[in-house]
């Protein structure tokens, strides 16, 4: 998933001025979410993987094997989104190109999800479900790793007063982070799902297979988009907006899949 900004775990944010007690309050406060942030995000990393394997069943080598093919497609996936860049340049329009790149992070993603499930077929949908988590809580681990290398290398101050401004006032804006996050699980886990239908003999829906592209690629090329046109996600408006976009396509397609399921 193409990313916006990542607000600082825990936060940087450092006040222009400083109360008799030491830190300013607005610094406590700030601390204080990105902990609360950072605890939230350790949950989705390991609270889903721990359930479906304790309760549902599922195998662990599914959980990896998810993470592991996540992995190799977005190595695959990086390279190819840059030549594309560079090959439409300024000639196509924004909305072309984050059409453009929305469908090849879709193809790249979910294509080595299914020809895992043509190689190696999962048996039963907990460890479908479990192969989808896996692709999820590796991106987690991708968004803390991309938070510490952020912060050793210092991050812009507008940036992070910008975000604490909107924290203040939106706990939309004040926990994007962990709220991305778990959109993303959702999005990953059920999109791997619709694939798995797709390409299997248990549903023979190939309908399916475009569904999850073209769900999968709206959510990338809407991020694309406001990456290129700086977005403000700080903005307690934009995020409702945009988070409320992430969230709707996951429970489609999460809505899909249990319909799926229950044939």
């Amino acid at each position: 998933m193409t990313l916006p900004e990542i607000p600082p775990i825990p936060p940087g944010v450092e006040p222009e001025t400083e109360s008799a007690g030491g830190r300013a309050p607005d610094s406590k406060k700030a601390s204080a979410w990105g902990y609360i942030s950072l605890l939230a995000l350790l949950a989705i990393l390991v609270l889903p993987p721990l359930l479906v394997v304790r309760y549902a069943g599922a195998r662990p080598a599914l959980i990896i094997a998810g993470a592991g093919v996540w992995a190799v497609s977005v190595a695959i996936k990086h390279p190819l989104a840059l030549l594309l860049s560079r090959l439409m340049g300024s000639r196509m329009a924004l909305p072309g190109r984050s059409v453009a790149q929305g469908m090849l992070s879709a193809i790249c993603e979910l294509s080595a999800a299914g020809l895992y499930f043509l190689l190696r077929p999962p048996s039963g949908w907990n460890n479908v479900v479990a192969f989808g988590i896996g692709a999820g809580c590796i991106e987690v681990v991708y968004v803390l790793v991309l938070g510490i290398v952020e912060g050793i290398r210092g991050r812009d101050p507008d940036l992070d007063a910008a975000w604490l401004a909107g924290a203040k006032c939106s706990l939309c804006v004040r926990y994007s982070v962990p709220l991305e996050r778990l959109l993303a699980l959702i999005g990953h886990t059920a999109s791997r799902g619709l694939v798995y239908a797709g390409v299997s003999a248990y549903s023979g829906l190939r309908l399916v297979l475009c569904l999850a592209v073209l769900l999968f690629a709206a959510v990338d090329g809407v991020s694309y988009y406001g990456l290129k046109t700086e977005w403000d996600w700080s903005s307690p408006s934009l995020c409702r907006r945009f988070y409320s976009f992430i969230g709707g396509i996951s429970l489609i397609e999460a809505a899909v899949l249990v319909l799926l399921w229950m044939r």
